[in-house]
């Protein structure tokens, strides 16, 4: 991590000496090439940034969910991920709703 820091520091200054000098010397369209080039830097790291998306499926190495424990104030036995993944495709069906309110999760 050290190395890391002792690479960026010094390569941000150069950046930051760089753009400075561009907007001071070139007034007005210098100034202009600089906020380009900033909105330009921000953009690509947007789109480098959603490459590798981390949601629920891809969140975990491992496939399946292993609860050892139930909750107790869940008052059901936790769904899988099969049935969490078809409830937000599908939405929750009444029998659904109904089964969980009878079991008492939903008080």
């Amino acid at each position: 991590m050290g190395i890391a820091w002792l690479v960026t520091l010094p390569c941000s200054g150069l950046v930051g000496a760089a753009t400075s000098y561009v907007a001071v010397k070139g007034g007005v369209p210098g100034t202009i090439a600089v906020i380009c080039l900033l909105i330009l830097g921000a953009l690509a790291i947007i789109r480098q940034a959603g490459h590798n998306r981390v949601d629920f499926s891809n969140v975990n190495d491992a496939s399946e969910v292993v609860v050892v424990k139930q909750d107790p104030e869940l008052g059901r036995e936790p769904l899988t991920l099969d049935e969490v993944r078809s409830e937000i495709v599908n939405g929750a069906t009444d029998e659904d709703s109904t089964r969980r309110m009878t079991t008492g999760s939903m008080a």
